[in-house]
């Protein structure tokens, strides 16, 4: 419209929408070659709350059970040893719903049952069935989650890498 529209031929309601980000457009630059911004607190605003240092923009709610959610998967998957704390905050967390929805229910499921060491292998399943706790392709001890994905066994290995 502004770019392609000459200035006088807009409504006043668009001049004023140009003025604006022109003067928004402005004071960004400004605040980046400075290294100076505005406080995120904006005029009477009386109460602020703040969850991890992060304004609560909408739901206070919504921002607590993000917090605790993202609090207690850094813990968990750490003492899974699935992401070292280090590097939690490297996964775009917020995008990964998008992400699983677009895999198949089955491939979905599969990783909730990896991810959450309940996939069925011989070590879990031995805990509440009179099961051995050994592969049943290669006959290593100890088959974890780890080991399903990882089995030398040249049948198993096929299986999995077709089903990739």
């Amino acid at each position: 419209m502004g770019r392609h529209t000459a200035f006088n031929d807009l409504s006043p309601l668009q001049q004023l929408n140009v003025r604006c980000d022109k003067l928004a457009k402005s004071t960004l630059q400004h605040s980046i070659s400075n290294n100076t911004f505005m406080s995120p607190t904006f005029p009477d605003e009386d109460i602020v709350v703040a969850v991890n240092s992060l304004k609560a923009r909408s739901s206070i709610k919504s921002s607590i059970y993000k917090h605790w959610g993202k609090v207690t998967a850094r813990d968990l998957f750490s003492r899974r040893y699935k992401i070292c704390p280090d590097a939690f905050d490297l996964v775009y967390w917020d995008c990964m719903g998008k992400v699983m929805s677009d895999f198949p229910k089955t491939f979905q499921d599969w990783v909730t049952r990896h991810i959450s060491d309940f996939n069925g292998c011989n070590r879990y399943l031995s805990r509440f069935t009179p099961t051995e706790n050994v592969c049943p392709s290669c006959g290593r001890e100890n088959e974890d989650t780890a080991h399903v994905t990882r089995c030398p066994d040249p049948t198993r290995t096929t299986l999995y890498n077709d089903d990739i």
